[in-house]
């Protein structure tokens, strides 16, 4: 059945894939919240049912799909050109986290593809942001990395939103437009970026 699922020459999804997702792991949600879920599990060739690609709801209920850490690497490597990932956290002088850069590889490119992500942007200081912010921050380097190496667009991970705030779709810091220099030097005495 997942096979099926993911079929990705499927342009349209039938009632019986709908009816069985709602069944198993999206009970609450509208068929056209979870067509909109198969059409980016199936673009990405994702898997609903390992929790590559789930439904999160926002405000008034309505839910946009999100994928997880790991199915966000599963999409990278589905495309065979993946080669790699390293993250760097910068810190100031007394140790707070500053942000983090992610670069990611691919076989056909000379260069890696680097993006640098700050912790003030996305730190919401509530929930794991408060308990493990250098994870946090690295999983949406990672992201950030990862859809700008491979084109993954319309790929979110929940850790890029604040719910709190959030009444409409944008991801924070979507298309980045401007960067603050840091201009506090990391461990080894260079400037942060």
């Amino acid at each position: 059945m997942t096979t099926d699922l993911m079929n990705p020459t499927d342009t349209a999804v039938d009632q019986s894939k709908i009816n069985f997702i709602k069944q198993v792991i999206a009970k609450d949600r509208t068929d056209n919240e979870i067509t909109l879920m198969l059409h980016m599990a199936s673009k990405y060739n994702l898997d609903p049912l390992l929790g590559e690609i789930y439904l999160l709801p926002f405000k008034g209920n309505v839910a946009r799909p999100y994928v997880s850490c790991a199915g966000m690497l599963a999409a990278a490597n589905h495309t065979g050109m993946f080669d790699g990932i390293e993250t760097e956290l910068h810190y100031s002088e007394d140790g707070k986290i500053l942000g983090c850069t992610c670069r990611v590889w691919r076989k056909d490119a000379a260069h890696p593809f680097q993006t640098t992500v700050l912790m003030s942007e996305y730190n919401s200081g509530r929930s794991l942001w408060a308990d493990k912010p250098a994870t946090m921050i690295v999983k949406v380097a990672q992201m950030h990395g990862l859809r700008l190496a491979f084109g993954l667009s319309g790929l979110y991970i929940q850790e890029e939103f604040d719910r709190a705030d959030t009444s409409r779709y944008e991801p924070l810091n979507h298309g980045v437009k401007e960067r603050k220099r840091i201009e506090e030097p990391v461990d080894d005495g260079e400037e942060a970026f």
